[in-house]
């Protein structure tokens, strides 16, 4: 069941947002459009085999040559990535500028010289598909551009607020669904002629976790809070508003 929720969730959470934030008529039409009526598959590219939560350190390099980007690199950890249409990729357009040299281009999954490298196993998520990819002389044209120039790793950090957002929500729903079930365990498992939910043990530890989903909950719903609060407020004001 993760499996499935991460897929949707990569769709609609993560790789999309950024082509309604500042994609043009012609990528909102080609891309997002198509991903919204589930026609289009969509992944992000940003974590590579020396390059997780260090984002910036990211080596996937698109070169301009005339009116196009010509990438090389690899990425790793790619949720969709083998049955993806496009990725919304992270790249460094200016390698020696850090974080000031990330871009965002849209790559088509059929475009030449884009491959998956391999399907990895992993220890869950089974039905979530997870790709490691390579990019060799992959060439796109400017127009697949997200935005300006080098200021796609801005553009990740706000995104990333969502993204995280929806991640603690969903590990406190998951931590409190296996509290309730393994509760309910304890009330059906007799030991030595009585449950072991009244094992002073268990009990305690069951407080424990109990407590630890609450207030994860309850920090999560005050993140929540506070971006929905801040972008309420820094909306423009409607002349409709009283």
């Amino acid at each position: 069941m993760a499996g499935v929720v991460m897929a949707l969730l990569v769709q609609s959470d993560m790789a999309t947002p950024v082509i309604a934030d500042l994609g043009t008529k012609e990528q909102i039409d080609e891309f997002l459009v198509p991903a919204m009526r589930g026609e289009k598959v969509a992944a992000l590219g940003v974590s590579e085999p020396a390059a997780g939560s260090d984002v910036a350190g990211i080596k996937t390099v698109a070169k301009r040559d005339g009116d196009d980007y010509i990438i090389n690199g690899s990425k790793t950890f790619i949720t969709n990535g083998t049955q993806c249409d496009f990725i919304t990729l992270l790249v460094k357009t200016n390698p020696e500028a850090g974080a000031h040299g990330c871009s965002f281009l849209l790559v088509p999954a059929k475009t030449k010289g884009l491959g998956v490298s391999k399907k990895l196993v992993k220890i869950g998520n089974h039905s979530s598909d997870t790709a490691e990819l390579y990019f060799d002389d992959v060439r796109v044209p400017r127009r697949y551009l997200l935005g300006e120039e080098n200021m796609g790793f801005m553009y990740l950090m706000q995104n990333f607020q969502s993204e995280r957002l929806i991640a603690s929500t969903s590990a406190c729903a998951s931590g409190k669904y296996a509290l309730e079930r393994t509760i309910a365990f304890g009330k059906d498992r007799i030991v030595m002629g009585k449950p072991i939910i009244k094992r002073e043990v268990w009990q305690h530890k069951f407080v424990d976790h109990a407590t630890m989903v609450e207030a994860g909950q309850a920090l999560s719903y005050k993140a929540v809070d506070a971006i929905t609060t801040r972008r309420t407020s820094s909306r423009p004001r409607s002349r409709w508003t009283r």
